[in-house]
């Protein structure tokens, strides 16, 4: 088509990337007809590579059209009401569904690190140790535990 017609109108390879999962793709061209819209509010993508058509991550029940529009719906109302702040809250309404899901994903990993060191402490501490100072001799009977290697390099002995 003539340069002119497609700085204006959609064209077939604006409407494949508006359906694009790669990450440059994601929110862009959303102009049905006039893709001077995008244009004009910074939202434009040309393509420059093969598209990957399809959603970011996959969803379940994928044969139900109920499920298919609304999905999202619920995922938002679920990610409000897992918010500790109104800034959160917010963000999950009105937030770039790209920098929502980078920031579920870090908050998720965030979680799962905290959630593993909380197992090492609970291990650590639930190990029962004698502290004994240089002139100490264990009582008669008694012995002398220790923690396990790998736990005395977490404690830093």
């Amino acid at each position: 088509l003539h340069p002119w017609i497609e700085y204006i109108l959609a064209t077939p390879s604006n409407h494949r990337v508006h359906h694009g999962s790669q990450e440059k793709y994601i929110n862009k061209n959303y102009g049905a007809s006039f893709i001077l819209w995008d244009r004009i509010f910074g939202t434009y993508q040309e393509e420059e590579e093969q598209v990957i058509y399809g959603l970011t991550k996959n969803i379940d029940h994928k044969h139900d059209p109920i499920h298919i529009n609304f999905h999202e719906y619920y995922e938002i109302i679920a990610d409000v009401k897992s918010a500790s702040t109104l800034k959160e809250k917010l963000f999950f309404i009105f937030g770039d569904p790209g920098d929502i899901g980078i920031y579920k994903k870090a908050k998720e990993q965030k979680e799962t690190f905290v959630h593993e060191i909380k197992n090492e402490e609970r291990k650590i501490t639930d190990t029962p140790v004698i502290e004994m100072s240089a002139g100490d001799r264990p009582v008669k009977g008694q012995k002398m535990i220790t923690p396990e290697p790998e736990l005395q390099k977490a404690v830093g002995e």
